[in-house]
């Protein structure tokens, strides 16, 4: 049998359809955000926390003014063997083409010709399960990684190149027959949740076999790997931290005075919590781009203002629902109903109108999970069965906006008394009417946040965008390199490239501005000391005048000049500042490049331009004429660009037919540096524009009420001769001043809120105060626009009928 409390419940909303309507559409579009917000927040939480001992696995990082994740090859089982504290380690590393880009392989199943380009390959020491919980299955952990020539893949790789069948003991070729692997093992798909996935694992005992001996990669004084290890559960990380730089100090040749400036500088190795890299760690050489933790802060706050204004609509409408159901108290109460009785029937009808918006929102977030995954370029998955403690947080929130916003109003009119009922005396009071308002202007200041934040948002990314960076990033195609035989024979390549009609100019780099680049050291020949690390550009002859680069003084590369390719150096304007340089042309400078120290002259110096991210500094570059090339920048025009991109296929695909031809625009490679602010701005547009849907909601739906109640006010004056104008001004001032008051209490929690979010940029925009000039003036145009309808409504109504019972 159904409880009379749901029988009145559902009573009571057949009656008021609108303000049911209104409850519901406001609380299921609130319940289904905070719950995305959930599902997202939860996601980057829970990033590598699947491994088993996922709270005893640390990074080494080395942290300075320029810290980066690399550091030396030998730490880790270096640690092992010192520090009885550290149970396994294990070193990683991609592998690495010209200018430390990732390397391109071609992959080929020579038993059934199936052939793929891959990069997402890393090279691993044998210990790699001991420290990671990835899950192998096919192979045995402790043996696999152990043998040259041996390599593991992915079930993915597996179904790609093997169709399904055992590919244990099968070969793969790589680059057309120059190396055959043994597939050892196949492990699981990475998840997404791990702050680095790789489809292939190759020992290092592989690449030893083939590296060059004399090569410093493998040694201490290259900081040129990722470094893991995992310590004992009862282990101090802080106080085994404290010991790494005394220990590494004959290690990396630190003298006792070294180790001194350094301990004083703050210079040291740190220890970083796996668990911590995805969101606390923005730092060079990530292995792939990292969260923010701020970010997940702001989308908490977001889910916060959502959930609260959903709750305010509820406890509004019921609270101005009110007086119209005094009469029913009334006469339950003479029939002997108590106070927990009409708590109950209250309460119950609160959670009646939160059930259905639950069933509302479920159907909301099925539609809506895989649009909001392509915003934020994320996995987020609504499964109850696989992960029943969602179904926990489900409920948890559903009572929330279930009890806790009806509880206000069953408190409020379960207590009116019988006699003032009776009397017909009872009215709203002054602290009643003042919740009311309060919450409207909650409702309001909340929504002026996020679209002005929205707003400062955007402009920031269009500022990123369109900022002047130094140089010309439109019109330019870039096209990886992947071949040493495309490398050495470049310059007959550009000939035949620069034949097609379209292509204005060709040339090669090691890196493209927008990605990372590798650095070193150099110093003046004649002052050893006076070090910086700088970044390293190799290209041809042609790259500063493809990308429109500008030289303050100078020249650029050119054939005519025979040791431009040996002994020419250019660099920017911030490396001549940093090495406190006058008249830097025809200066020596000694450029530690790797393994090698190379001795070359100053031929020009460029403007500073910006060929990393905007979230950095612009930092010293060195520009060296060297065929360590990984990609092509074609500027084309602006007509016929796929007739143009085909013709450029085609011949790129007659020098190079063991890869396949890939392109991208340099502007949009740019533009992909800065996909979390615009994930991020999306998603506060949405909550921005959910948030005005809500405060309309709920003003509509309060409005409509209270209006209601003043029609007889109306007719009087009516009959008095008052103009509509003026009776439209009077029921709308009121409503009017509180937004006004709610926009006067936004502007400064946005400002401040705002302001700490630009501080993350080391480039950004200046708040302008118009943002929230037009944002106000937005609400208050939107606010006459949402009681429009009702104004009119009301004083259309003729008097004849509002007072005819008088």
């Amino acid at each position: 049998m159904i409880p009379i409390e749901i029988k009145t419940a559902f009573r009571d909303i057949t009656k008021n359809p609108l303000t049911a309507a209104i409850n519901i559409l406001g609380l299921s579009l609130g319940f289904a955000s905070v719950f995305i917000i959930l599902l997202f927040i939860r996601y980057e939480l829970s990033y590598d926390k699947f491994h088993e001992h996922k709270d005893d696995i640390y990074r080494i990082a080395w942290f300075s003014q320029n810290p980066q994740t690399r550091t030396p090859h030998p730490m880790a089982q270096g640690m092992v063997m010192d520090f009885p504290e550290v149970e396994s380690a294990v070193s990683l590393s991609p592998i690495w083409g010209p200018g430390l880009t990732r390397r391109v392989f071609s992959i080929m199943n020579p038993q059934n010709k199936v052939r793929f380009d891959e990069k997402n390959i890393l090279a691993v020491d044998s210990t790699f399960f001991d420290v990671f919980s990835f899950n192998l299955v096919r192979g045995n952990p402790k043996t696999v990684l152990r043998n040259v020539g041996g390599i593991l893949i992915s079930e993915e790789m597996a179904n790609k190149y093997f169709s399904g069948e055992d590919p244990v003991g099968r070969q793969l070729s790589v680059n057309n027959n120059e190396f055959l692997a043994e597939v050892e093992g196949v492990f699981e798909k990475v998840p997404e949740n791990a702050h680095f996935r790789f489809d292939f694992l190759v020992s290092y005992v592989t690449l030893k076999a083939v590296s060059d001996k004399n090569s410093e990669y493998y040694t201490w004084k290259d900081f040129g790997h990722f470094n893991y290890i995992r310590l004992n559960p009862r282990a101090a990380p802080k106080l085994l931290e404290s010991k790494l730089m005394e220990w590494a100090a004959p290690f990396i040749g630190l003298n006792d005075e070294d180790l001194r400036k350094l301990k004083n500088s703050q210079e040291s190795f740190k220890l970083q919590p796996l668990t911590s890299i995805h969101l606390k760690s923005n730092i060079r050489w990530e292995l792939e781009a990292n969260g923010n933790i701020g970010y997940v802060y702001l989308m908490g706050i977001a889910a916060v203002f959502i959930l609260m204004m959903a709750c305010v609509n509820f406890m509004n409408l019921s609270i101005a629902k009110s007086l119209d159901r005094i009469k029913e108290i009334g006469i339950r109460k003479a029939n002997g109903a108590s106070k927990l009785q009409l708590i109950r029937q209250f309460m119950a009808e609160s959670v009646l109108l939160a059930g259905i918006a639950l069933l509302l929102a479920g159907l909301i977030m099925q539609v809506s999970i895989p649009l909001i995954n392509g915003w934020l370029g994320k996995q987020l998955v609504l499964n109850f069965i696989e992960e029943p403690d969602l179904l926990c947080y489900f409920f948890l929130i559903f009572l929330f906006t279930g009890l806790i916003p009806g509880l206000y109003p069953a408190l409020y009119l379960s207590s009116v008394s019988l006699p003032s009922i009776l009397r017909g005396s009872f009215k709203a009071s002054p602290k009643g009417r003042l919740i009311s308002q309060s919450l409207v202007v909650v409702q309001f200041a909340i929504a002026l946040v996020l679209i002005s934040g929205s707003v400062i948002i955007f402009n920031q990314l269009r500022y990123f965008q369109h900022k002047a960076l130094g140089f010309q990033k439109e019109h330019v195609l870039e096209v990886p390199i992947k071949s040493e035989a495309v490398r050495a024979r470049f310059s007959a390549l550009k000939t035949e490239l620069l034949a097609i009609d379209g292509v204005h100019q060709a040339s090669a780099c090691s890196n493209v501005p927008g990605k990372q680049f590798n650095q070193n050291t150099t110093y003046p020949v004649n002052d050893p000391q006076n070090r910086i690390d700088i970044s390293e550009w190799m290209v041809d002859e042609d790259v500063i005048e493809t990308l429109n680069l500008q030289m303050i003084s100078g020249r650029s590369f050119s054939l005519d000049y025979a040791t431009d390719s040996l002994t020419a150096f250019i660099i920017n304007q911030k490396a001549v500042n940093s090495l406190d340089l006058n008249d830097p042309v025809g200066k020596l400078l000694t450029w530690e490049k790797d393994d090698i120290k190379i001795k070359g002259r100053i031929v020009g110096v460029l403007k500073d331009f910006h060929f990393q991210s905007l979230h950095q500094p612009v930092r010293p570059v060195l520009v060296a004429m060297r065929r360590d090339y990984n990609h092509a920048l074609l500027k084309i025009g602006h007509d016929n660009t796929g007739k143009v991109i085909e013709e450029i296929r085609q011949v790129w695909e007659a020098f190079d037919r063991q890869h396949e031809f890939e392109y991208a625009f340099l502007d949009e490679t740019i533009n992909e540096q800065y996909r979390a602010e615009s994930s991020l701005g999306q998603a506060v547009n949405g909550f921005a524009v959910l948030a005005v849907m809500l405060a309309c909601l709920g003003l509509f739906g309060v409005a409509k009420l209270s209006f209601a109640k003043k029609i007889r006010q109306i007719g009087i004056r009516k009959v008095m001769g008052a103009a509509s104008t003026g009776l439209i001004v009077l029921l709308v001032k009121d409503y009017s001043r509180l937004v006004v008051i709610a926009i006067s209490a936004g502007i400064p929690v946005s400002w401040l809120v705002m302001k700490s979010w630009l501080q993350n940029f080391e480039y950004r925009i200046a708040i302008n105060p118009m943002v929230f000039l037009a944002t106000g003036l937005s609400l208050l145009l939107i606010t006459w626009l949402a009681l429009a309808y009702l104004t009119y409504k009301t004083v259309k109504v003729n008097p004849v009928e509002t007072l005819k019972d008088d």
